[in-house]
């Protein structure tokens, strides 16, 4: 069985890697991210995933945050666990996790301790 909080971790650092990008380019910067972040986790926490995803697509975030954190639920090791993962576009693969609350619980999980590291990693910076 593969380290799901690894996975977390592996996924956090790619978005650490896009905020140094945004550094670097001045598109806002690391502190833009990390606000961003912050934002997105608490409707994450608060609403939960299906706001999460509908909230980074009003805000024109799903290139950057969503991609990675679809990726992240898309994984071989989470694909496991979550109903075709592959097979889906992302809203559908969303709607289709509400209907099963483990699932829905395992993906909040993990896109919450994703940000959260990620997080973590933007104010190591």
């Amino acid at each position: 069985m593969k380290n799901l909080d690894a996975l977390c971790a592996a996924t956090a650092r790619e978005l650490v890697a896009a905020g140094e990008q945004a550094e670097k380019h001045k598109k806002g910067g690391r502190k833009e991210i990390l606000n961003r972040l912050t934002n997105a986790l608490g409707v994450l926490q608060e609403d939960g995933v299906y706001a999460f995803f509908l909230f980074l697509k009003r805000e024109g975030l799903l290139d950057n945050i969503w991609q990675v954190c679809a990726g992240l639920l898309r994984q071989k090791a989470v694909g496991e666990m979550l109903p075709a993962a592959d097979k889906k576009s992302d809203e559908d693969l969303l709607i289709e996790m509400t209907e099963n609350l483990d699932h829905l619980l395992l993906a909040k999980d993990l896109l919450q301790r994703t940000l959260i590291y990620a997080r973590y990693g933007l104010r190591a910076l």
